[in-house]
């Protein structure tokens, strides 16, 4: 949440880069996003074209949030 403030970002993608499978040198990933404000979602060991489609997928999620309030 710290880090969300201080580069005043709505979302942060932290990848589990000591994860088996996961980071640089693969084709996978392991994320877990923070939102603002909100609670962090982990994300399973993913391709990383679904890594990036659940990243697309949140901010549509925060997108509709916002134009519900």
């Amino acid at each position: 949440q710290e880090k969300l403030i201080k580069k005043n970002a709505d979302m942060i993608a932290r990848n589990a880069l000591k994860d088996e499978g996961a980071g640089f040198g693969h084709d996978t990933n392991k994320l877990t996003l923070i939102k603002k404000g909100g609670e962090p979602v982990v994300l399973p060991l993913l391709s990383k074209a679904d890594a990036a489609m659940a990243i697309v997928e949140q901010v549509i999620e925060m997108r509709h949030a916002e134009k519900v309030s």
